[in-house]
């Protein structure tokens, strides 16, 4: 599920910086939002099975605390960005961390595979 939402994340930079027509937008919002949420979902559910159960409110109550307080941050920020930038770099800004994520889950898959 999270190698599918990072692929998403990867094909929204690809096909957003291929051009500015309404479907290079439209494509790259619906796989951004597809991308976000199995991510989300993929990560908040390997969250759970670290924790002992007693643990696991607590720790899924910051896990959703420090999403959403990021998600507000990068949403205030990418909006200051494209408006100085545009929405090209804003796209390749985004590429290290999606890059980032991409070789954390392959590295994570090789290491519980080993």
């Amino acid at each position: 599920m999270m190698f599918a939402g990072a692929a998403c994340l990867l094909a929204t930079v690809l096909i957003g910086t291929q051009g500015h027509a309404w479907l290079h937008y439209w494509w790259s919002m619906v796989l951004l939002g597809l991308g976000w949420n199995l991510l989300y979902l993929g990560g908040t559910t390997l969250l759970v099975t670290t924790y002992s159960p007693a643990e696991r409110f607590g720790a899924q109550a910051v896990n959703e605390f420090s999403v959403f307080g990021v998600s507000a941050a990068a949403s205030l920020g990418a909006g200051a960005l494209m408006h100085a930038f545009g929405w090209t770099i804003v796209l390749v800004i985004s590429l290290p961390a999606v890059l980032a994520v991409l070789s954390a889950l392959v590295l994570a898959r090789h290491t519980v595979r080993a």
